[in-house]
Parts: C-alpha cells; structure tokens; sequence
C-alpha cells in the first residue's frame, strides 16, 4: 500500500512540474526507518519529595543525550507531563515537574539521506523510555501532624520517624488521631507502604495479644489496620486507594487500657478496700491488679444507677451473678474477665510467685511503643 502511495505521489508530482517548464527541479521526501542508535540518562531515576500538593513540586531533572551513531542530523525529546514537554537539538536539556508519579522519556533520532537524484530520505527511529523515572511522595514532616494528644507523638529529629508511646490509662477506648491533608490527586490511584516497628513496654511471659492497635485511614476509607505481633516485630505493609482532590490521611491509634466501672472488691465487710479494673484494648477482657499483704476473698462488682452487682465463683473459673467469693493470694496480682456479651464469664489470676506481674500502672505490659519508620506514597500510571 505504501508503495502505491509514493508511486501515485511520484506520479502526481511529475504531472504537476511537467505544467511548469520553469523550476529547474523538485525532491521527493521519504521517510524510513532506520535503528539509529542513542540513550538518554537523568541525574536519577528516583525522586522523592514531601510537597502534599501534587501539582506544586517544582522539581528540576536535569538530562544528558549520547548518540551512539554517527552523522544524527536531528533529535527531538519528548518529555510527558514535564515542562517544556518538547526539546529539539538539545543534548542536555532540564526539565521541570510538578506532579507525582511515573515519567516516561521518548528520544526521536533522525538522519537526512539526500544521495539519490530527487529524493530526500528521512531516517528515522523513536526510543521510548516508559516510566522512565518516578517521583513519590514520603513523609519528612510527622512534627505538621494535627494531633489528638502532643505528648504521646514524638518526633525523631531527622522527622521522617515518629514514635507513638503509650503511658497511661485512657478514659475510654476511642482512638487518638493525628492527620495530614493532601491534595491535588483526583483520579489518581495511590500505592502506599508504611514500614513500623512494635515493642511492648513490659513484655511478661503470659502472652499479650494487640490485634487493635492502630489504623491508618484515608478519610472515612480504612486503608490497614496493625495486626498481632510479638514484642519487637517490624512490619512492611502496603495499601492502594483512590486519590481526591482533598483527602485526610489518618493514623489511629486505640488505647490499650481504659477506665470502667468495675471494681475488684473485697468480700470483708470490715475492710472495703478496692481495686479498679481496666477495660483491656481487645474488648472481651477486663483486668485488675490487686496488692494484698495476705490471702484475701473478693468480688468483681459493678455498680450503676444505684443497682449494685457482684460476680463471684461458679464451677472454677466460670463467674456467676452473686457467686462465691474470689480467693486472691498474698502478693502482687493480675486477675483477667474474659466477657461474653459485655457480661464477665471466666477468670484467671497471676501472682508474682509463678509470673511476671507489673508493679505500677507505668509498667503495665499492655502498653506499647509503636514507631513508625517510612511512609511513602506512589501515584500510580
């Protein structure tokens, strides 16, 4: 087909000057493929920067052309989404960008062939470099972070590192949340990776089980949540979500411990002495600490709006609404609630005698350091 082409064009050519006795002569320009050869190279293929405006990055990439055959007559380097987005003749352009994501380079190599009478001969060859290099976004600013509790987030001073501690008991479960907004990446599909370390303050023998610890949140859009860890275990997680033209990155972070209504209660009506009990992070479980100088009975009472109730002992471990009294040996001591339905239904206690057992609140192994090492997010093609 290309050959009826350029023979009716040849034809077409000749009728016309044929017409005109007076130009000497005219040149039929072809174009061909030829494999010429050549590379483009950047100062890198790998950028990061911490702008949360996608679209105002203003990052200048500075290129380097190699003809690797002789006689090039001309280059042409198309640049997508940079700026300019064309370069012509120029061997070491720079290029500005605004936007994340990947970059793709094309090289146009061409080579002017006038050898034979009446024809101009075009080699050409287009080298395109897809994705050539990427810029991603990764966090350097956690100190920016709009923050439910200041004193629990600490930043390392390099500021790509946060560390999230816990040291206290919170008045209830909800999560303390600190956010960043980004914007400018509608219809951009992000891939993220979060890489975090987990370590318990007080690891004790009696294993502690955090499935709940925190999340991290795109606006309503539950990206990940930490799963169970042994002590000092680091994680590499990825997620993917869809981009908006604002969105609110989140970090959630769940208490491990909270305040409740239950006490532990002595069974003596001589001595009323009693010991709060904590709602634990996973939810079915309460636990007590209970500092006794001798062997002493009590009870898990609950009181609200004036009723008054005591779980005490069924068939070992099962509690039972106003059962026998609990026996709780001389010493420091953990007693765990499992619950069933909110209601407690069995129990288990630790003694310092034959386990590790806190001595304070401030000791307490459920609470936890979580760090996080390297957030990074990638726009995706």
């Amino acid at each position: 087909m290309n050959r009826l082409y350029f023979f009716f064009l040849i034809i077409s050519f000749f009728h016309i000057h044929s017409c005109d006795s007076g130009l000497s002569g005219e040149y039929i320009s072809i174009e061909k493929f030829r494999d010429l050869k050549g590379r483009v190279v950047s100062d890198s293929i790998f950028f990061v920067r911490d702008n949360r405006d996608n679209g105002q990055l203003n990052l200048e990439v500075k290129f380097s052309v190699f003809l690797l055959d002789d006689n090039i007559d001309s280059i042409q380097l198309h640049f997508p989404g940079g700026s300019p987005e064309k370069v012509e003749q120029d061997l070491k352009p720079s290029i500005s960008y605004d936007s994340y994501g990947p970059k793709s380079v094309n090289l146009v190599l061409s080579q002017i062939d006038t050898t034979y009478y009446n024809e101009v001969i075009s080699y050409k060859n287009t080298i395109d470099n897809d994705d050539y290099l990427n810029i991603v976004y990764r966090e350097s600013n956690w100190g920016s972070y709009t923050k439910t509790n200041d004193s629990e987030w600490l930043v390392l001073p390099n500021q790509t590192s946060v560390i999230l501690k816990e040291e206290e008991v919170e008045e209830n479960m909800n999560a303390k949340v600190a956010s960043a907004k980004f914007s400018g990446f509608e219809d951009k599909m992000i891939q993220g990776s979060i890489e975090y370390c987990v370590a318990l303050k007080n690891p004790i023998n009696v294993k502690v089980t955090r499935d709940n610890y925190f999340e991290l949140w795109s606006d309503d859009d539950l990206l990940l949540k930490g799963p169970g860890f042994q002590n000092e275990e680091c994680f590499t997680r990825n997620f993917t979500f869809e981009g908006k033209n604002e969105f609110d990155l989140k970090i959630k972070r769940y208490p491990a411990l909270s305040t409740t209504n239950w006490k532990i209660a002595t069974a003596s009506a001589s001595d009323t002495t009693s010991f709060d009990v904590y709602q634990v992070a996973t939810e079915d479980e309460l636990v007590g600490y209970v500092d006794v100088s001798s062997s002493t009975t009590v009870y898990l009472n609950f009181e609200q709006n004036g009723n008054e109730f005591n779980f005490g002992l069924g068939n070992s471990p099962s509690l039972l609404l106003d059962g026998d009294p609990i026996t709780i040996s001389s010493g420091q001591n953990k007693v765990v609630f499992s619950l069933l339905d909110g209601i407690p239904s069995s129990f288990k206690v630790f003694n310092n005698q034959n386990s590790i057992v806190p001595k304070t609140l401030l000791e307490n192994e459920y609470y936890l350091t979580l760090t996080i090492k390297k957030l990074e997010l990638e726009v995706l093609n």
